[in-house]
């Protein structure tokens, strides 16, 4: 199934860029994502990820362009209207609420039934394999139980779409495996649609490369176009470049597991560029 499949379509991006002033925070980008994929940005800090993540969960307008969500028009849409969910490097849990009602919060939002609320919530609880710790507060887990926790509010309303900005950004290395892990096992058990940013170049292949090429999910990497800094983005291409080539000869099967996977898709600066030379 290739991204062009409309009837699979899941999120579209004609021509989106954003500016403030005379400064370009993102320049012209288009990018189109299938249900259920799972696709990784890479690129350093400053080359417009986070913005274009904003872009897509409405939370900034963009300056030109459009975004299309579920094959709907929704570059005017307020966020609430979108079905987006997003997961922050900082987790943003509420302190004062526990686990469970961190949980229970966006479907409180949507008026659920109590009843409704805590079905569900214990049902995300077992997914990410913490309903022991449903009582407590945010300042008594462990880094990777808050980030699980954040995961779980994000999935319990069924988002469209799930956004990550850096989420494993604020964890250890060993934490940061871990993470990784379970948030493949997620997407290959639910079979939602992630749009993951990271700066991280062994983080992106970890994410992006699949460990089981049955599981009919799609994983891709993608390179972010750039807004500025030309010549530290030559130099961090290179260093990048070289990573991804290193990777392909340890792993053979990589490019038949993911046709297409390393390839960039049609982004200013960087259109019709292989990672794989």
């Amino acid at each position: 199934m290739t991204v062009g499949d409309i009837s699979r379509q899941k999120l579209r991006i004609a021509g989106v860029s954003k500016c403030y002033s005379s400064t370009v925070a993102l320049d012209r980008t288009d990018l189109e994502m299938a249900e259920g994929e799972f696709l990784t940005l890479l690129g350093p800090s400053g080359s417009g990820k986070t913005t274009l993540l904003s872009i897509v969960a409405g939370l900034i307008a963009p300056t030109t362009g459009e975004v299309w969500i579920d094959r709907h028009r929704a570059t005017d849409l307020p966020p609430f209207k979108r079905g987006i969910g997003m997961v922050f490097q900082n987790y943003a849990l509420f302190p004062h609420l526990t686990a469970h009602e961190n949980i229970a919060f966006p479907l409180r939002m949507r008026r659920l039934s109590s009843s409704d609320v805590d079905r569900e919530v214990s049902r995300v609880l077992d997914i990410v394999k913490l309903s022991h710790v449903a009582g407590r507060l945010p300042r008594e887990l462990s880094g990777g139980q808050q980030q699980r926790i954040a995961l779980a509010r994000c999935i319990v309303y069924n988002p469209s779409i799930i956004l990550m900005d850096e989420p494993l950004g604020a964890l250890d290395k060993n934490l940061r495996d871990h993470m990784q892990m379970e948030i493949k096992r997620l997407h290959t058990e639910l079979g939602i649609t992630v749009l993951y940013v990271t700066h991280d170049q062994e983080e992106a292949l970890a994410m992006s490369v699949p460990t089981n090429s049955t599981s009919g999910r799609e994983a891709s990497l993608r390179r972010v176009s750039w807004a500025n800094q030309t010549s530290f983005r030559a130099s961090w291409r290179r260093r990048v470049t070289r990573r991804l080539c290193a990777t392909a000869s340890t792993r053979p099967s990589a490019r038949q597991q993911i046709p297409g996977s390393a390839r960039t898709r049609p982004c200013a600066g960087w259109s019709g560029r292989k990672a794989f030379a």
